[in-house]
């Protein structure tokens, strides 16, 4: 059985996963309103597509209001999976909340395989499955955190104890 603080341990690195899957997503929609041309893997891609839309909508009906809506709808989806980070710390229920939400979004990166399916759309879905793993390993260890007690008892087989060496000379009157 895993003691508490292994799980605490692993439950500590999906949460370090999902806050860079937010820095990975902030900086590519950061790259997407520079015109980079580039962007990280690991990271969510309505963000990014949001930001796109809004550019192609701005550039269409030559308007800046709908790059503006793209890139704060963009940076609301990021905002929301930083909240899912920063509570579950204390609420670990978030770590589910932040799957939940990370499996739309892999199932919007699904749906462009019947527009453009090349290498690159290979490599982050690979990337989703692996933050999905990620994330689903969260919510196991979570679980297991529910199961286990708050603080772990002390195996007496762990503490010397001093007095045993004379329990046959301690039974006299």
């Amino acid at each position: 059985m895993q003691k508490r603080t292994d799980v605490e341990t692993i439950f500590k690195n999906c949460r370090s996963n999902l806050l860079l899957l937010v820095a990975l997503s902030g900086i590519n929609v950061i790259l997407t309103i520079v015109n980079s041309g580039i962007t990280f893997l690991f990271s969510a891609t309505f963000p990014t597509f949001s930001a796109e839309i809004g550019k192609v909508f701005s550039e269409e009906f030559g308007d800046n209001v709908f790059f503006v809506i793209g890139i704060v709808i963009a940076f609301i989806v990021i905002a929301f999976y930083g909240i899912c980070y920063i509570l579950s710390k204390k609420y670990k229920v978030f770590i589910l909340v932040a799957l939940v939400l990370f499996v739309f979004d892999t199932m919007l990166l699904l749906s462009f395989l019947t527009i453009d399916i090349d290498f690159a759309t290979i490599i982050d879905i690979v990337f989703h499955v692996w933050v999905i793993y990620c994330l689903a390993i969260g919510v196991k260890e979570w679980a297991n955190l529910k199961k286990m007690p708050l603080y772990e008892d002390i195996i007496e087989n762990e503490v010397p104890n001093n007095n045993q060496e004379n329990d046959d000379t301690a039974q006299t009157p």
